[in-house]
């Protein structure tokens, strides 16, 4: 059975088959041979063959899985559980293990094969243990000099944590490509990965003058990115691209669209008031023009959002009452004062 429960972790880029099958081989250990015996002489350990280095590694007794560790073993296809071993409970066996994966795993992060995206997986996903830091720590060191292929390899894997640490250390290299990152950032789908990699396109447009680089932002679904492109946009001398933006579903993207606007300008307000007089739109495009008039209009705004009361989309219905609210709120302010 070993064998097959083998060829399942290795298939997976998953760091909890590994983590798995040393648990498991570890309890069989102890159910058929007992706790390890306190003596001072380890069992001896010579494993020939790649089973009975498994077991071996997640053997019970830590003076097996220390010798185990041994640099004259060929650890390489067993490399999660050697990232595993680095946050053994026992030091002696931790620094057994930390002691090769140095070279094991920059040897791993050459060609981008599923043995290296597991063994990076397994050190993101022991991080938060204790003892977890130090592959993370050597990860941090490694990645940066990882190949492009192996980088882009890692970026697509479905783990939040994994391609934050690869973003970290592909963004800053001299040979990152700019259409690459525009790549990756449309398909990314994790906030503070976006908001990296948006700031580094928006770096480079601004140094290279070259707007065009933030117009594919534009469009993003993330309301990070389309806020990070209009402001760098603007900066650049293009404010005219935030009347587009006024009337947006993010309150962010609105602020910098009526910053954008006055910058060209123009009066966010009485676009917003034009907007809406007499607006029959039946989506939800129309709630972000509300709301957008409570950001910028006056007291005298709030009956121009009333008739949205009765509206046929609970969303515009309610973007229409926090509007109205506001708004009469700055009335009753003034009143006071």
């Amino acid at each position: 059975m070993i064998p097959d429960e083998l060829h399942q972790a290795r298939q997976s880029t998953n760091a909890r088959p590994w983590l798995k099958l040393d648990e498991q081989l570890r309890l069989n250990d102890i159910e058929e041979h007992g706790y390890p015996a306190r003596h001072p002489t380890p069992p001896p350990v010579t494993p020939t063959t790649e089973t009975a280095l498994l077991l071996a590694l997640c053997s019970a007794d830590g003076r097996i899985r220390e010798a185990a560790l041994h640099p004259a073993n060929d650890l390489s296809p067993l490399l999660p559980l050697v990232v595993i071993r680095a946050a053994d409970w026992a030091k002696p066996v931790r620094d057994a293990a930390r002691a090769v994966l140095p070279n094991l795993l920059r040897d791993a992060l050459q060609t981008p094969t599923t043995n290296a995206a597991t063994a990076v997986l397994t050190a993101t996903h022991l991080a938060a243990r204790r003892r977890g830091d130090f592959v993370l720590d050597l990860l941090a060191q490694l990645l940066p000099d990882a190949p492009p292929n192996v980088l882009a390899a890692l970026r697509t894997l479905d783990d939040r944590y994994t391609r934050r640490l690869v973003y970290q250390a592909w963004l800053p290299r001299p040979d990152t490509r700019v259409q690459d990152v525009l790549d990756a950032v449309q398909k990314e789908s994790d906030t503070r990965c976006r908001t990296w990699a948006g700031e580094y396109i928006a770096a480079q447009a601004t140094a290279r003058h070259r707007p065009d680089l933030m117009e594919p932002l534009l469009p993003s679904s993330g309301s990070d990115l389309r806020a990070l492109a209009l402001t760098a946009l603007v900066r650049l001398g293009n404010p005219e691209r935030g009347r587009a933006f006024l009337g947006d579903r993010s309150a962010p993207v609105r602020a910098v669209a009526q910053w954008a606007a006055r910058r060209a300008g123009d009066d966010p307000a009485h676009h917003y008031r034009t907007a809406l007089a007499g607006n029959e739109d039946q989506t939800t495009a129309v709630a972000g023009l509300i709301l957008g008039l409570a950001e910028s209009g006056g007291r005298d705004d709030a009956e121009a959002v009333a008739p949205f009361f009765q509206h046929t989309l609970p969303r515009v219905r309610a973007a229409a009452v926090r509007a109205y609210s506001a708004l009469r709120g700055q009335a009753r302010s003034g009143a006071r004062c």
